[in-house]
């Protein structure tokens, strides 16, 4: 029974350890590095990659990994105590916290954080298949407080969501920070990533333009037309939907009217990008980089047109000391 007891709590302190250790290291791993050996063919850092990414499920992990190393570790004393020393009850689990608790702190806890703080890929790489053992076994478990973590920020305005993305700021600062004192960044280079970094979390509310800033005409508007509403700033001139007349469905800019003068026919009218409200600046920004778009057009839940964002406003934004502008207020009057 004394063996049992003694499996039972070194099964324990170990698995105290794998959790503790591995939850400091996927904290403190850089999650570039887990792409790149991902890319490599290395499968095991490619599935802690995939269980990294999750954050629901990476956590829930760890949370019930710890209480269930705990509880085993505290059992095999428990039962250690009171074979050795045939002490029973309250007396038992007294002597039980007395000399568990120094050792789960320094061996199940300190020891395997700092050594994921001091190694994290290493670390990752040994536990990497145990932590993706247990995350699928612990799977259920890890639902159940996704589903009531939803349900909390359901009610307030933060989540695990926002903490990581603090986080993973904080982290790659960090790394500019560690590149520039190695010499692989200029002080530019360093400002403009950062300035990125601060913009990743701006909505795209805070750049738009209101709907009265652009003249607005019928899709089928001759070339005359267009060339008496467009303006210089901006250079653009909103499409209405032919058959919703209070939304813009394209638009044609100053560029293309000029270019196209004498030759109506061949005026390219373009399908307006459509993002909703709650996007980043960057995300947007790589959207209209990726469609080659110089504008878009910002709509709430319901689909209703709240502004314009363009492009040329986006980059002046990231190149400027202001990575906070007011928020314009939208405009729908002009397409009433």
């Amino acid at each position: 029974m004394i063996a049992f007891a003694l499996i039972l709590a070194g099964f324990g302190l170990l698995l105290s350890g794998l959790f503790s250790g591995s939850e400091t290291a996927l904290y403190r791993v850089a999650r570039l590095r887990l792409e790149l050996a991902a890319a490599t063919g290395d499968r095991v850092m490619a599935a802690v990659g995939w269980l990294a990414a999750r954050t629901w499920l990476y956590i829930g992990t760890v949370l019930t990994g710890n209480n269930v190393a705990n509880y085993v570790f505290s059992m095999g004393v428990v039962l250690l105590i009171q074979n050795a020393a045939d002490l029973r009850g309250a007396d038992a689990e007294t002597a039980a916290a007395l000399l568990a608790a120094p050792l789960l702190f320094l061996c199940g806890e300190l020891l395997p954080k700092r050594l994921g703080l001091a190694a994290p890929f290493a670390t990752l790489r040994r536990c990497g298949p145990l932590l993706v053992f247990f995350a699928l076994l612990f799977l259920p478990i890890s639902l159940l407080l996704y589903l009531w973590d939803r349900l909390w920020k359901a009610f307030l305005s933060k989540g695990p969501e926002d903490v990581r993305s603090f986080i993973t700021d904080r982290e790659l600062r960090r790394i500019l920070d560690e590149a520039r004192e190695a010499g692989l960044l200029f002080d530019m280079q360093r400002e403009l990533a950062s300035r990125i970094f601060a913009a990743s979390s701006q909505r795209i509310t805070a750049c738009m333009r209101p709907l009265s800033h652009f003249p607005v005409v019928p899709w089928n508007a001759e070339l005359a037309e267009l060339e008496a509403a467009i303006r210089q700033d901006p250079p653009f001139a909103l499409l209405q939907d032919p058959n919703r007349k209070r939304l813009p469905a394209g638009y044609v800019d100053a560029v293309s009217i000029l270019l196209r003068r004498g030759q109506s026919g061949r005026l390219e009218r373009r399908p307006l990008l459509r993002v909703p409200a709650d996007e980043t600046v960057v995300e947007v920004l790589t959207q209209l980089d990726e469609r080659g778009e110089p504008l878009t057009l910002v709509q709430d839940r319901d689909g209703a047109p709240m502004g314009v964002v363009l492009k040329s406003d986006l980059r002046r934004m990231l190149l400027s000391d202001d990575l906070h502008p007011r928020e314009k207020p939208a405009d729908a009057a002009s397409l009433t």
